[in-house]
């Protein structure tokens, strides 16, 4: 299951979390963005959607996208809520299990949380199995592949923080053993000390 730890800090931080993280949500979500590509009038689920800054920044970009988002911190989706207000459709629910049916989303992104998840390959099957055929997934997070990143992740542990951050190279083997092709995973920087994956995949057609 998603970090109990991840949860109550999230919920500690919830008020003042975009102002604080702000450079780094920038920098990982416009990456993202970055990807996004034409999703007019597409499925939208942000896996783990925080306090809805991505999911603003879509609907800026593709207005017509029909958005979701899912997120286990009932403080960070209060604050979402009233950002989106009815914009998009906010469900409490964790990547390993997320309440929404089977085929009904077009594009799933998830930034900076796969690490928190003790079972990412159950994650990602979960994604896997709400996109509908050729659906895709745009995926950033902390990458081990730097020496920077896996002391903080060290850091992090010392203070009490469940975390497993995983290299790029497996990431794409989970995205493949759960049925996606992946069309590229490169690497980016948000600022010291933080380097990260984006990985970008698609279902095979149904």
């Amino acid at each position: 299951m998603s970090s109990m730890s991840a949860i109550r800090e999230y919920a500690r931080l919830a008020p003042r979390y975009d102002r604080r993280y702000r450079a780094y949500l920038d920098r990982t979500h416009g990456e993202v963005l970055r990807h996004l590509g034409d999703c007019s009038g597409a499925r939208i689920l942000d896996a783990g959607c925080g306090t809805g800054l991505l999911l603003a920044a879509v609907s800026a970009r593709a207005p017509a996208a029909r958005l979701l988002g899912v997120d286990p911190s009932p403080e960070m989706l209060a604050r979402a809520r009233a950002r989106l207000g009815a914009g998009a459709g906010l469900l409490q629910g964790r990547a390993e299990a997320l309440p929404v049916a089977s085929g009904r989303v077009d594009l799933v992104l998830s930034s900076s949380s796969l690490h928190y998840i003790a079972e990412p390959e159950r994650a990602l099957s979960e994604f896997a199995r709400v996109l509908a055929g050729g659906g895709r997934l745009l995926l950033t997070d902390w990458c081990a592949d730097s020496g920077p990143v896996r002391w903080m992740e060290r850091f992090l542990h010392w203070r009490g923080r469940e975390s497993h951050v995983m290299h790029g190279g497996e990431v794409v083997g989970l995205l493949e053993k759960t049925g996606f092709e992946v069309a590229r995973c490169t690497r980016y920087s948000a600022g010291f000390p933080w380097t990260l994956y984006l990985c970008s995949a698609r279902l095979p057609d149904r």
